[in-house]
């Protein structure tokens, strides 16, 4: 056996790497750690867009020679169920009543214009989607909106010299994830009350220029 001189023992002890000690190596990892926290404390997530409240004022009003306006809810949604129209960041009843607001005018001095809700609803269905082993690696849609409108404008002059109505009928649908959250939910209703207030518009203003003509100033 060889026999190193003892200056080249102790140089060969000391020659490999050295080591920190492990309560040293604790801490540097804690300190990580406690950094990777704070760093993620600190960045807050981007907040949703809110969303806007409906307005028909862009479309302009449309003026009746009547002495009021009055707007008659005649739906009740039913209780329990699917009905979730009360969860719209606008419900339906509410966007008929903002779009009579922005919309319709009273210019005469008798007679009456009356807006009659006869439906506002909107039904949560649930749809099937993958169960088992393959369906956790799915997002499938999971729930569809449908709602339904139906709106009534029935006026009529001071003495019943004249008497006329016309009424419109309006239908959405639209479908969420399964792993919608409460935002993208409350978009989706807002969605399906906005297309379904586009379209009563449309067939509203047309069916008062044809039916409702007499009450009309041009």
């Amino acid at each position: 056996m060889r026999i190193l001189p003892q200056s080249l023992r102790r140089l060969h002890r000391h020659s490999g790497p050295r080591r920190l000690p492990r309560f040293r190596a604790a801490a540097v990892a804690t300190a990580a750690v406690v950094s990777s926290l704070a760093l993620a404390a600190c960045q807050t997530p981007t907040p949703a867009p809110p969303i806007a409240p409906l307005s028909f004022a862009q479309y302009g009003p449309i003026a009746f020679d009547v002495g009021q306006v009055t707007v008659e809810n005649r739906y009740v949604a039913p209780l329990g169920g699917e009905n979730v129209e009360h969860l719209a960041p606008t419900p339906p009843e509410q966007a008929v009543r903002r779009w009579v607001a922005d919309r319709i005018q009273s210019v005469g001095r008798d007679g009456t214009l009356r807006v009659v809700i006869h439906d506002a609803r909107i039904v949560a269905v649930p749809l099937r989607v993958t169960q088992g082993i393959q369906g956790s690696f799915r997002n499938e849609q999971s729930t569809r909106f449908d709602g339904r409108m139906e709106v009534e404008l029935v006026g009529e002059t001071g003495g019943r010299r004249f008497q006329g109505s016309t009424i419109a009928t309006v239908e959405r649908s639209l479908t969420i994830p399964e792993n919608a959250s409460p935002y993208v939910r409350d978009r989706a209703l807002n969605d399906v009350v906005s297309e379904m207030m586009r379209d009563l518009n449309y067939r509203l203003e047309t069916g008062a220029l044809g039916n409702l003509a007499p009450l009309i100033r041009r």
